[in-house]
């Protein structure tokens, strides 16, 4: 993920972190049609392996009864035969069982067809109603339906021989939930999940969180627009991907799962259509992890992110991006509150650094940019326009010893008409240049004299006959009108100026002189 710290703003006005991450991407779902093709060899249903139990039960009996009578006269002929038609009962009676079940359920599963998911999930076999779904539930259920080994081949290849004609077709299974096509199963079958190695990163992570857990209220009002209860399996697809959940009768993931991606990550939590799509947790192979709200893959909603620095975003996202209300956190305690846009601290927010300064205002792409107040740790303070950070227009900046300028700034130093008021000088009115006095300004002592100068980059030259300079103290007095009127009659200034107080803390670099 790299560094996500801002350098637009330099230490301790500095704007946090550029907060934008793009999610890995994940399982491609276009290509799903092209691997369902694929066909799992020696993959049986468990309702074909009780037929094949039932019959090989009946079988042994028969064989045992032939090898132990040496005595092969008319009444052991006779009741070979007879248990051979009660064998054959007995597979018709199974076979009319079957019939007659898959009636009543598929008559049942018209009466509810309109009514909420709730009657179809209490069918559902496994943890999907016990209780809460997690990691370890899942997987052991997906290991109850596919047996825990993978099968035999001689032992296979020895049954196939023995059953033959009377095998049924195991491509084609109907369950009360749907039909479920093993033929197309889109990759192939995992057995053992838990033995796939992860990094030891992502463990870490796990360990510390804990297990992500789908509380049974949740996963509910989740699955109210399924019209079938889903099957879990384990499947490791072509491209590598490796996942042990839920599925829909044409193989999509569905409701809940766990998948380990090609690029190390692994994602736990609520599927739909093949994708991340409801609460889960994310965690990347170098250990960031997101935690939340996902929609089509992708952070959508409320959630958290947290990077290897130890650096945290809580709040909202749209397409992996933070947008909305959220709050940002450095590792070294300074922290953000407020509006994201694709990405980016963007809208109004406020700054705290560990030392208590502040600045609460407008940003822009991280930035501070428009009205804001910066209070600073070494007892200054700002209030007035911003751009790209920088203090740029019209502002007031206070001193802790009570001296103060109201006036223009460029790129943070004094530019352009200001009234400076300080000790030696009670009051310098007049133009600034690059942070110094510049041109033609009017001084006051604290006598209450005024006199008229020419200044040279903060130093004044020479005094000047006010009776040559008329026009010039005429501009003075109009640029101060224009000051007093920004400050009496701007909103952000009348609402703001009384916020304005002065804290403890580290000096400024950039403090204007």
């Amino acid at each position: 993920m790299g560094s996500i710290v801002n350098v637009c703003i330099q230490e301790p006005k500095k704007n946090m972190i550029n907060t934008e991450i793009i999610l890995d991407q994940q399982y491609n779902s276009e290509n799903f049609d092209k691997m369902s093709k694929i066909i799992v060899k020696n993959v049986m249903h468990s309702y074909f392996i009780r037929l094949i139990n039932i019959y090989k039960a009946s079988k042994n009996k028969i064989d045992k009864n032939i090898e132990n009578n040496n005595n092969n006269n008319e009444e052991e002929e006779e009741k070979k035969n007879n248990e051979d038609e009660e064998k054959k009962e007995n597979e018709n009676n199974i076979e009319n069982i079957n019939i007659e079940k898959k009636v009543d359920e598929n008559n049942n599963e018209d009466k509810n067809k309109n009514k909420k998911n709730n009657s179809a999930l209490s069918k559902s076999s496994g943890s999907i109603l016990e209780g809460s779904l997690n990691a370890k539930t899942i997987i052991n259920e997906t290991n109850n339906n596919i047996g825990s080994q993978p099968p035999d081949k001689e032992k296979e290849k020895v049954k196939e021989e023995k059953l033959k004609n009377s095998t049924p077709n195991p491509g084609d299974i109907s369950t009360p939930t749907g039909n479920y096509d093993r033929s197309k199963i889109p990759g192939e079958l995992i057995f053992n999940f838990n033995d796939i190695p992860l990094n030891d990163e992502i463990e870490k992570v796990e360990n510390d969180l804990g297990e992500f857990i789908i509380e049974q209220k949740e996963l509910l009002k989740y699955m109210q627009e399924y019209p079938y209860t889903p099957q879990s399996f384990s499947i490791r697809y072509p491209s590598g991907e490796k996942y042990s959940g839920y599925f829909s009768p044409n193989w999509e993931k569905e409701v809940f799962g766990i998948q380990i991606n090609p690029n190390g990550s692994k994602y736990v939590g609520l599927f739909k259509n093949g994708q991340y799509e409801g609460r889960g947790r994310l965690i990347f192979r170098k250990g960031d992890y997101f935690e939340g709200e996902f929609q089509h893959n992708k952070a959508n909603g409320f959630g958290k992110y947290v990077n290897i620095k130890g650096e945290i975003y809580i709040g909202n996202w749209v397409d992996d991006k933070q947008d909305g209300k959220g709050e940002l956190i450095l590792k070294n305690g300074s922290r953000y509150t407020g509006d994201f846009k694709n990405g980016m601290e963007n809208g109004k927010g406020k700054i705290v650094w560990p030392d208590s300064s502040f600045y609460e205002g407008d940003f822009v792409n991280n930035c501070f940019d428009g009205y804001g107040i910066y209070m600073m740790g070494n007892r200054k303070s700002y209030i007035g326009e911003w751009k790209k950070g920088q203090m740029n227009g019209f502002g007031i900046f206070n001193y802790p010893d009570g001296k103060s300028y109201k006036g223009y700034f460029e790129k943070d130093k004094k530019n352009g008409f200001g009234i400076y008021s300080g000790k030696n000088i009670l009051r310098y009115e007049g133009k600034y240049k690059k942070g110094k006095q510049y041109g033609i300004g009017r001084i006051t002592n604290e006598k209450g004299q005024k006199q008229i100068g020419l200044y040279l980059k903060g130093k004044r030259l020479k005094i000047l006959n006010e009776k040559d300079f008329k026009e010039d103290i005429k501009n003075i007095d109009k640029e101060i009108e224009k000051i007093n009127n920004i400050i009496n009659e701007n909103e952000f200034f009348k609402k703001n100026l009384e916020k304005l107080t002065i804290t403890q803390g580290q000096y400024f670099d950039n403090t204007p002189e």
